[in-house]
């Protein structure tokens, strides 16, 4: 059973990310943030993949979900003045849709291991997209190529991938900055250990 301290950190986690997410969409302008706004959902993915020996799959997908909820509900608000029905029924298939992505991430990972992995998390979430842009619930506002609306300057390739070559673009900068961060991390944790060893 996980302590409250783990609830309260994968709680700040799935909201920083949410929040992240919200503050790098186009009406914030805050663009860089999207390059790291996957990070904190990678490190509660990596709580649960060391904890391999209990079952865990609606636990951490509770976390995917709050943090797609988070940004879902930050940033499409504005539905409610259409209808508040309709509006939690969008957000909330949505929220679930992305969260199933990440699941799916953290299942394929669990069984098949790191490499393929972090490879299926693009190949899954470019999948959700393209599906999204293509069937009768279409909701295209999220794509994650389309955080870049305010900063043409930056995806001029687009008219060679359009916007799902930002998406990947997005994907793989925040697993690079995440696998560095994790090195980072188990590096200072390894010199820890060596400084205790030689007290």
């Amino acid at each position: 059973m996980r302590s409250p301290s783990h609830i309260i950190r994968h709680l700040g986690f799935a909201l920083l990310s949410g929040v992240m997410l919200w503050l790098s969409w186009p009406e914030r302008g805050w663009t860089p943030l999207i390059f790291v706004a996957f990070v904190p959902l990678l490190w509660i993915e990596r709580t649960y993949e060391l904890g391999r020996g209990t079952r865990n799959g609606f636990k951490v997908f509770l976390w995917f979900f709050i943090a797609m909820a988070v940004w879902n509900g930050l940033t499409t608000w504005w539905i409610w003045n259409s209808t508040s029905v309709g509006t939690i029924v969008a957000l909330g298939l949505n929220s679930v849709f992305m969260a199933l992505v990440w699941q799916l991430f953290y299942l394929t990972k669990r069984d098949h291991g790191p490499a393929i992995g972090y490879m299926s998390l693009p190949f899954y979430w470019i999948g959700f997209e393209y599906l999204h842009l293509n069937w009768e619930i279409s909701w295209p506002w999220l794509n994650l190529g389309n955080a870049f609306a305010v900063r043409t300057e930056w995806v001029q390739w687009y008219e060679y991938t359009g916007a799902l070559g930002g998406t990947l673009w997005v994907l793989g900068v925040n697993i690079i900055l995440f696998q560095i961060s994790k090195n980072l991390f188990t590096h200072s944790l390894l010199l820890k250990e060596i400084g205790r060893a030689h007290v």
